[in-house]
């Protein structure tokens, strides 16, 4: 059974230079991920990376 990250930002700028990178292995080690927004621009960011990497 592989662990859930509740609560991430990978919508942060700093990880633009590797947010691929992140996401692999993200998919390898974890269930699944939840990026948090925190505000209407960061939701829409947030939505835009799920559809990005389902």
């Amino acid at each position: 059974m592989k662990p859930i990250d509740t609560h991430c930002h990978l919508d942060f700028e700093r990880f633009d230079d590797d947010r691929e990178k992140v996401v692999e292995r993200s998919k390898k080690e974890l269930e699944f991920v939840v990026n948090a927004g925190s505000n209407m621009e960061t939701n829409r960011k947030a939505l835009k990376l799920g559809e990005r990497y389902p």
